[in-house]
């Protein structure tokens, strides 16, 4: 090598022709990416499908850089790759020390990359996993101590260990070699040649993306890599000069890429769904977020129905028209006053001072002054109050003011958060589900059980509550973006018992979701799943925090008074 050629060692040589037919004016559809690795300069490289373009032997992949018209493609493949790599950090930490079978001297990185070690670094360093310290002093299989770089580890992505110098140097050379000229593709050859071209996709009649044989099958990047054989050790290495691979084909046009129809995001198509049928309620959209994987929806929605308000009532369930028992009110201009407001007689909410008082303020804010086993008692449609609409006593059954995010955790499946921020008291909204009988709660699959709440404002748990007069909600089916919360020993927010439509003694209230702390833009929206288990765990001073009770399961909510079990 001398002195004025420090690059040119190792120069690609030109890919393979490819016979893309006579017309000219033919157009070829791009199925997607399939593969992407990085090469021995350090570029990036992307594996594409053609859609109606294939080889005699049926292989229809070849392999190209970033072109303009495919960053969208590129983008979706790069991310999809991302969320795969956070799922094998999540899953764990461990990475392998030796080399692979078959691993070439340039394929370092792509090694690396296929273990994640980027994004296992990163978690290692989140769990506060302590790294060992004497790599630098540990000789890998196969190194003789001759490495030709003293230059500290460099790449695209991080490593979660120092490699030998025999293995790593030659692929840090050529990243940062890399850096400030174009690349070719195929690192063959060290005989001069024309990088491949660079308008879009248009595959060049002279020149190809494929690093493919003659009527052979595309090498896997393994396979690839293996035919590279040229030693960084021989004496002579630079006076070796390797013919181009040449093919008796006549030059071919180049050709312009007619990409297929995008796929259908089932994810928008989804939330486009439920926030119609929101929409239809005057409620606010809801999203579906992901920013962990490639999972495109929740799991489990093939039969799911959104339903944003009510109960579905299931045919055990007598369905009673209320109108005649519930009690009005005569506010004209807007009740003011509980203790002379008519529909607030029967309720049990009261102030110091014993006089009756509403469970909201004029804002519309809860004011968490109901006491266990008492439901909040709005004004409803017989209410001369009702058509202003601006009365302070319709909160939960008004439509739902803030959007909601139902979005994929890192560890909790999914959840719900809010774009916005929340003051404590919001009202959020109601859940949602079939109205079924105890008895028929009891029967449900485990499936069913994690989406059922019991209506159980009035029981004490000295009832027999298995009869046809005790009842539940279960959103398995049906329901809305309330069967998302997750659990948390110190929830964010809270279910409180309101009715506008019946009378308590039907036993049959809606579930309202009320915030219970100012919650900032973005955070998940939890509450406690077993609310009285958490009263009984405070009046205990968490000394069952280590026995689980049947029926419940063990916690993993993260909180810091976390009782150590939940019921589901």
């Amino acid at each position: 090598m001398t002195p004025d050629m420090p690059d040119k060692i190792w120069v690609a040589s030109p890919p393979p022709q490819e016979d893309w037919g006579d017309d000219p004016d033919t157009q070829w559809a791009v199925k997607g990416i399939v593969s992407d690795d990085i090469d021995a300069f350090g570029a990036k490289r992307y594996e594409i499908k053609w859609a109606d373009w294939h080889r005699e032997d049926g292989t229809s992949t070849t392999w190209g850089k970033h072109q303009p018209d495919m960053e969208k493609m590129i983008e979706e493949w790069n991310k999809n790759r991302e969320n795969n790599w956070l799922e094998m950090a999540k899953e764990s930490l461990e990475i392998p020390v030796a080399l692979e079978p078959s691993q070439q001297w340039h394929d370092a990185l792509n090694a690396e990359r296929g273990h994640g070690y980027a994004e296992k670094d990163t978690e290692a360093q989140r769990v506060g996993l302590r790294k060992y310290a004497g790599w630098a002093n540990i000789r890998c299989p196969g190194d003789d101590g001759d490495g030709d770089s003293d230059e500290p580890a460099v790449g695209s992505r991080a490593r979660l260990r120092a490699r030998p110098a025999s293995v790593s140097a030659l692929s840090n050379h050529a990243a940062q070699s890399t850096s400030n000229r174009p690349v070719p593709a195929s690192p063959v050859s060290r005989s001069v040649a024309s990088p491949l071209p660079s308008v879009g996709l248009s595959p060049d009649r002279n020149k190809s993306n494929t690093l493919a044989s003659t009527g052979s099958t595309p090498l896997s990047s393994r396979q690839r890599s293996s035919t590279a054989k040229v030693s960084s050790a021989s004496p002579a290495v630079n006076d070796i000069a390797l013919e181009p691979m040449k093919r008796p084909m006549k030059p071919l046009p180049r050709r312009i890429i007619s990409p297929l129809p995008p796929i259908v995001d089932r994810r928008a198509k989804l939330q486009e769904k439920w926030s119609n049928v929101a929409r239809g309620f005057g409620a606010a959209p809801v999203r579906i977020v992901n920013d962990v994987n490639d999972e495109d929806i929740p799991p489990g929605l093939e039969s799911f129905t959104y339903r944003e308000y009510c109960y579905v009532h299931s045919p055990e369930v007598l369905v009673s028209d209320m109108t005649d028992c519930v009690v009005s009110c005569d506010c004209e201009n807007g009740c003011t006053n509980a203790w002379v407001c008519g529909c607030q007689d029967p309720s049990e909410i009261t102030n110091e001072f014993d006089e009756r008082e509403f469970a909201y303020d004029d804002k519309g804010l809860f004011k968490f002054n109901v006491p266990p086993g008492v439901e909040v008692i709005e004004c409803n449609k017989k209410c001369s109050c009702y058509t202003t609409r601006k009365c302070p006593n319709r909160v939960a059954q008004t439509p739902r003011e803030v959007p909601i995010e139902i979005f994929r955790t890192r560890d909790c499946g999914w959840g719900v958060r809010c774009p916005v921020d929340l003051v404590r008291g919001k009202v959020l909204g109601v859940y949602t589900g079939e109205l079924i009988t105890r008895r028929q709660a009891h029967q449900r699959s485990d499936d069913h059980k994690s989406y059922i709440f019991d209506l159980d404002v009035h029981e004490d748990g000295s009832e027999d509550a298995k009869g046809l007069h005790f009842y539940s909600v279960d959103s398995y089916i049906y329901g809305n973006w309330t069967r998302f919360l997750n659990h948390s020993c110190e929830p964010n927010a809270r279910v409180y018992p309101v009715i506008w439509d019946t009378i308590p003694e039907v036993n049959q209230p809606y579930l309202a979701i009320v915030t219970t702390r100012a919650v900032p833009a973005g955070t998940e929206l939890t509450i406690d799943y077993d609310p009285k288990a958490a009263t009984s765990y405070t009046k205990g001073k968490g000394k069952g925090k280590d026995q689980i009770p049947p029926g419940a399961r063990f916690c993993a909510c993260g909180a810091a008074d976390c009782r150590g079990w939940v019921r589901v």
